[in-house]
């Protein structure tokens, strides 16, 4: 069954339905979220640092490792998120340098109800397609597709 706002699926590739599946879901959990956190409006990337930083407290270096982006654009996206008080950044001991990231009680009341979304929509997914569909797809995507030994032309 074809959803009726996707391009033709059976012409679209497998790399394309992925992402076009992830941004709708990303989408929709996302908007779920802002209706019921109105005071809080977060985009893609600040949800998805949310996520990471969850009750982990990781350094602004493992952030950098995590995500794979330059310190100086994990900085400012901590800052942001720190201006719109979900996040505290507080020094490591004995460690000048380095600082810790850590939700606030905003931040993980946000972060609770993200997750609390996605369990929802996982749920739904599974009542429509079937809880084994849902399994088998999961394992699916955790496989290792040995993508570091594709050289191309094979």
């Amino acid at each position: 069954m074809l959803l009726p706002n996707y391009k033709n699926l059976e012409e679209t590739d497998l790399m394309n339905l992925i992402s076009d599946r992830h941004n709708d879901l990303r989408q929709k959990v996302e908007y779920l979220t802002a209706q019921q956190l109105p005071q809080v409006q977060f985009g893609s990337s600040e949800w998805y640092l949310i996520t990471i930083i969850k009750y982990d407290s990781p350094s602004l270096a493992e952030l950098t490792q995590k995500i794979n982006l330059t310190r100086q654009a994990i900085h400012k996206a901590v800052k942001q998120l720190e201006q719109k008080q979900v996040v505290q950044i507080e020094h490591v001991p004995n460690n000048k340098k380095e600082k810790r990231v850590t939700l606030t009680q905003l931040g993980i009341t946000c972060y609770e109800k993200y997750i609390e979304n996605k369990q929802q929509i996982i749920a739904h997914i599974a009542h429509v397609i079937g809880q084994s569909e849902v399994e088998q797809l999961h394992q699916l995507l955790q496989a290792d597709w040995q993508l570091e030994h594709f050289k191309g032309d094979e």
